[in-house]
């Protein structure tokens, strides 16, 4: 182990020379043990940009050995970006045969790949073996399944190098990105065109970045609706619904949610105080089946109807009649005792009769 710890120093050296003031945010480990320092970027005004780290292994293949060496950088939420060669070492593949530039490319190729055929795979099995050992300059030939998402005669190092460029590392940038949000870092990523950037901020936010960037994740949810908005609204905590500006904008926005994002949205409202104009939005969602949705914004309107004015209260009763919304009886007692004090007796018994007589039938 005590070349692993001079590693880490010569690493840790390294990029002191380059920032003399800086310590690594994080240090992660290879799937051989090896002890990888990540540093920040930052730019002029000293926010936090982008991450690079020295890399540094050994690739074995059969009783051969040979290092690897270069700078590889993930951008802010975990995502690799490129990599950097060390110029005077330059990478190799069978028989220390230098990579070309179509090498480089391929490589490039092979660390954005997000999921390439092998990344699931043993590092044993990338190679099948063969009688002769002049193949592919090994004792065996790369498994046909690989061969054209890899360089070329460096199996082992693609195999290597998209582990550590997609491994641990990532989970520790988001978790250092997330104990460095700003307003500028947030509005950044939320106009991102990379969609695994605004799931991060809501895997990361935590109560108090949700009510804090408010407007930025609101503006996401205008922007994107679909999936992204219900799973955000699912992120979201009770406590941002409670906000009166929060609720208007859902009233406005409840259209464009979806089923999905509508059922998810009446659920954080179902035990906060709802304003008028957003419970009267979602009574116009009322459908034709007895569906999640319906029972979800039933439970808010028998709680919360008596907010509403008669007129809307009257539309309630008639959507509810005419799209046969069922409501238990607990629920339908505190309908009735509503329209009874903000329409009149005569309109609560008679809506009363005919959700009976529906509701039999």
């Amino acid at each position: 182990m005590r070349w692993i710890s001079l590693l880490l120093v010569a690493c840790v050296a390294y990029f002191s020379g380059k920032n003399a003031q800086e310590d690594p945010a994080f240090i992660f480990y290879t799937q051989d043990t090896i002890p990888v320092p990540v540093y920040e970027i930052r730019d002029r005004d000293d926010r936090l940009t982008a991450y690079q780290a020295r890399v540094y292994t050994p690739i074995c293949e059969e009783e051969e050995c040979y290092e690897v060496e270069l700078d590889f950088f993930w951008d802010l939420t975990g995502n690799f970006t490129h990599y950097e060669i060390i110029p005077e070492k330059p990478l190799t593949k069978k028989e220390h045969d230098p990579f070309s530039d179509e090498d480089y490319r391929k490589l490039t190729e092979v660390l954005l790949d997000d999921d390439p055929a092998f990344a699931n795979m043993e590092k044993e099995d990338l190679i099948q073996k063969v009688s002769d050992d002049s193949v592919d300059g090994y004792t065996g030939a790369t498994i046909l399944t690989i061969r054209d998402e890899i360089v070329p005669g460096a199996a082992y190092s693609c195999f290597t190098l998209w582990h550590i460029a997609h491994g641990d590392v990532i989970d520790s940038v988001k978790i250092n990105t997330a104990s460095h949000f700003d307003r500028q870092m947030v509005e950044g990523i939320v106009t991102s065109e990379d969609e695994s950037d605004w799931y991060f901020l809501a895997d990361y936010f935590d109560e108090e970045d949700f009510q804090m960037y408010a407007s930025e994740i609101m503006t996401l949810i205008e922007r994107e609706g679909g999936y992204i908005a219900r799973y955000l609204i699912n992120k979201m905590p009770v406590a941002c619904f409670a906000e009166e500006d929060v609720q208007l904008f859902f009233q406005k926005q409840f259209s464009r949610l979806g089923y999905f994002g509508q059922q998810a949205l009446v659920d954080k409202l179902k035990d906060i105080d709802v304003v008028p104009s957003l419970l009267a939005e979602m009574i116009r969602h009322l459908q034709a089946r007895d569906s999640a949705l319906n029972q979800g914004i039933m439970g808010v309107c028998c709680r919360q109807l008596s907010v509403l004015p008669p007129e809307e209260i009257k539309h309630f009763m008639t959507l509810v009649l005419e799209n046969k919304v069922s409501m238990d009886d607990e629920c339908l007692d505190s309908v009735l005792t509503v329209v009874e004090s903000k329409v009149s007796n005569k309109a609560a018994r008679k809506f009363g009769r005919k959700f009976n007589k529906m509701s039999n039938q």
